[in-house]
């Protein structure tokens, strides 16, 4: 599977305090703030009874004061070796990205700072 090609902000999604609405099913979920960031990634079997209980959700919904959040989620088999090796390669992944947004935020830092000492 591509996951260049799965865009999170176009997977379906609800308000984070409208988690009761989740639909039964086995997916990945990705929790995102406002500006499309991934906060957090997870699995489940079972997407609506995971978020029943979920052990994040109190320290989400306060970051949620701050940041609208939203979970979205990409279905998937329910057979737990394959939405586990899916999540895997879906945190490998959003953890690249997160690299190359930091090393590209480091290099334009540097880049201004290099510029207004020259000045």
């Amino acid at each position: 599977m591509n996951l260049e090609n799965i865009k999170v902000s176009e997977l379906p999604s609800v308000y984070l305090l409208d988690k009761n609405i989740l639909p039964n099913c086995a997916a990945i979920y990705f929790v995102s703030e406002s500006k499309g960031q991934i906060i957090y990634i997870g699995r489940t079997v079972n997407l609506v009874q995971r978020w029943k209980d979920h052990h994040r959700f109190n320290q989400l919904k306060r970051f949620n004061r701050k940041n609208k959040l939203n979970i979205s989620w990409f279905t998937c088999s329910p057979d737990t070796e394959i939405i586990s090796n899916l999540e895997n390669e879906f945190i490998k992944y959003a953890l690249c990205e997160l690299r190359q947004r930091m090393l590209f935020k480091s290099k334009n830092v540097n880049t201004k700072t290099k510029t207004q000492k020259n000045t």
